[in-house]
């Protein structure tokens, strides 16, 4: 695509989300007509074009493959369901060493490591949590989220 910053797109990315610092994009995906013919081949496409709740995920064959940076090609990418990329991603944030600190309506603090099993505890949607942690909402259902320094 013309005009299109990679760099820049996964700076922006890296600085709200961890998961995404040093995450690459292979030089074929820069041309968009090559990542639109390679995605037709990647395993469980077909599942996301039906439109029943896969994603693209780069984590699962890089972690398997030992490949640091992680990077976006097709050798690294296949699609997954939606609840498996949301668990593997919570077992990943658990390993960065990251505690975060929620702060409910009546101002009582709750330290956890887990956004998905404190959004299950609270009764809150896990994706408006981790948006309000990186800054993208302010509060969720009266509660207020920070990560602890």
């Amino acid at each position: 695509m013309e005009g299109y910053d990679n760099k820049m797109l996964f700076k922006k990315l890296s600085y709200k989300n961890p998961a995404y610092k040093n995450v690459t994009v292979c030089d074929r995906w820069h041309c968009f007509q090559n990542f639109c013919e390679d995605v037709l081949l990647l395993q469980g496409y077909n599942k996301w074009k039906e439109g029943i709740g896969y994603e693209l995920d780069k984590d699962t064959l890089c972690e398997k493959m030992n490949i640091i940076p992680k990077i976006y090609s097709p050798e690294t990418c296949i699609f997954i369901s939606r609840k498996d990329n949301l668990s593997e991603s919570t077992s990943r944030s658990n390993l960065t060493g990251l505690v975060y600190i929620g702060i409910s309506p009546d101002g009582k603090e709750y330290e956890f490591t887990s956004q998905n099993d404190f959004a299950l505890e609270h009764n809150l949607n896990r994706g408006t949590v981790s948006a309000c942690i990186n800054k993208r909402r302010n509060h969720h259902k009266g509660w207020t989220f920070k990560v602890k320094e």
